[in-house]
């Protein structure tokens, strides 16, 4: 008796598993990714951009575009906030082209790591993914 009751609950346990992966793979959660670029200000202070990530490079005018651009970590961090989730930010260090930085982009760079380091652990707070490249 004890037997069949075993077999009975780990056939119950497997039919359940197996619904519940039929259910996640029926509703796949999508992810949106932006591409985030920064660079520094002639006071020293940080500026920053964040673009939907498209299947193209972006022009100088859209990452430096003055209506676009937060100005400080605050305002970084409060567009972050906005982001649907989950997403995938890419902080791109440089733009390059054959090695060198692509005209008009040679201002990007990664700020200190101490504010890479808080934006990230910010982003993934709120479940977005944080990759930096160089």
């Amino acid at each position: 008796m004890r037997r069949l009751l075993l077999i009975v609950l780990c056939g119950s346990l497997t039919v359940g598993q197996s619904m519940a992966q039929k259910q996640k793979a029926s509703n796949p959660v999508i992810s949106v990714s932006y591409d985030l670029y920064s660079w520094r200000q002639g006071d020293g202070s940080w500026s920053f951009s964040v673009l939907g990530n498209t299947n193209r490079m972006k022009t100088p005018e859209e990452i430096f575009d003055e209506k676009e651009a937060l100005h400080g970590v605050p305002r970084l961090k409060q567009r972050i906030s906005h982001l649907l989730r989950p997403s995938r930010i890419v902080w791109v260090g440089n733009i390059l082209d054959k090695g060198a930085p692509v005209k008009g982009t040679e201002r990007l760079a990664l700020p200190p790591k101490e504010i890479g380091e808080d934006v990230k652990r910010y982003a993934e707070t709120r479940h977005i993914e944080m990759i930096v490249t160089k």
